[in-house]
């Protein structure tokens, strides 16, 4: 089957949807079928594939983006579907772009719109609501059963479309392989590694990690991820020396980081800021940090929110603690710290969902056409 992915995204880039329409275009590959992924160019200079550590099985377009202020991806939208129509037909179009996917519901083939929040702009609640009136778009797929029953209290017109829940995933490291340590890891080597992975925005519960740091200095702390004046900001407020800010790390690269952890940290607090600084996403938010560190076999620590509910179950696949109450916080991490086997009773646990429901493929099959995926 001949796939069109379309999407906003600038590839390669640090933002967590490039990394998501890379993975998505890869596992949809995998599944035997010809996909096109159209992104935004980019001013990096890296081979995509071995920056986001994904097989090279699917063929990207790279399309510019004009700079047009406040109609940017408009003209985007529109750039993408010349370069569609002068291609072969395509079976399905995906994408996460709703002004080029309501471009592209004038072509034959069905409409499948991948969504991760609810719009936070006006102008885009409009695309979609026209997006979901069109004869050929047939399927929204949410990143959260949360997400999905909003989706279907805002729009009354997906009553007659397919609506299906597809968390993010994650993908397994190669049959094997050892990942190596990375260069210059600061840890002690006598210490337990406690670890933190993903952007540095408001919500994301860096004060926590931070709490704990100076709550617990037989431990080293790890930072990874962030922009720089995230991390000059963050780093300002740590009280003690045992956090390590690492910065920016490629996904392709981040296994050698999870390999180092004892245990790993998701800290969400009620109101998590999306990239952009848009939207609160805490309701409805699908990190696919949490995929990772399942995969990697890293127990993890996590704020006792319903989205996280959605994926994680507290005392069996993760320790789920309040938010922002960090005595609890401290508890939990050194309770895992001290019992080796309840550490990797979770890992285990944790992997054997991951592996079976959570895979990037698995992913895919929920969101072809055709697919056993169930609605709701």
């Amino acid at each position: 089957m001949r796939i069109a992915y379309v999407s906003s995204s600038v590839v390669p880039s640090r933002a967590a949807n490039s990394v998501h329409v890379m993975k998505m275009s890869s596992a949809m590959a995998s599944l035997g079928h010809d996909v096109r992924l159209y992104v935004v160019e980019s001013s990096l200079d890296f081979d995509p594939f071995e920056y986001y550590g994904v097989e090279e099985n699917f063929t990207i377009e790279k399309v510019a983006r004009p700079a047009i202020r406040g109609f940017g991806a408009v003209a985007h939208a529109f750039a993408v579907m010349q370069k569609l129509r002068k291609a072969p037909p395509v079976d399905e179009i995906h994408g996460r772009a709703p002004y080029a996917l309501l471009i592209a519901s004038g072509h034959d083939a069905p409409i499948v719109y991948h969504t991760h929040a609810m719009p936070d702009q006006r102008v885009k609640h409009y695309a979609e609501a026209a997006l979901f009136r069109r004869p050929r778009f047939q399927r929204l797929v949410s990143v959260s059963n949360a997400l999905a029953d909003e989706y279907l209290r805002i729009f009354p017109s997906l009553a007659s479309a397919e609506v299906v829940t597809a968390p993010n995933g994650a993908e397994a490291p190669a049959l094997g392989s050892v990942p190596s340590r990375p260069e210059n890891w600061p840890g002690r080597d006598d210490a337990p590694q406690v670890g933190y992975v993903g952007h540095l925005y408001p919500g994301r519960g860096i004060d926590i990690v931070l709490g704990l740091a100076e709550a617990m200095p037989r431990a080293d702390f790890h930072v990874i991820g962030g922009t720089d004046s995230d991390i000059a900001k963050w780093r300002g407020q740590a009280r003690t020396g045992s956090v390590t800010f690492h910065g920016f790390v490629q996904p392709g690269e981040l296994s050698s980081y999870y390999g180092q952890l004892d245990v790993a940290l998701a800290p969400y607090q009620r109101s998590v800021h999306m990239e952009g600084g848009g939207g609160n996403s805490v309701r409805w938010m699908s990190p696919m940090k949490l995929f990772d560190y399942m995969m990697h076999r890293v127990p993890a620590v996590a704020s006792n929110l319903p989205a996280i509910r959605e994926i994680l179950t507290d005392g069996q696949t993760a320790v789920l603690v309040e938010p922002d109450d960090i005595e609890q916080w401290v508890q939990a991490v050194e309770s895992l710290i001290e019992d080796r086997e309840q550490r990797r009773m979770l890992a285990a646990a944790a992997f054997d969902l991951v592996s079976t429901e959570y895979t990037w493929q698995r992913r895919a099959q929920r969101s072809l056409i055709g697919s056993d995926a169930t609605t709701g």
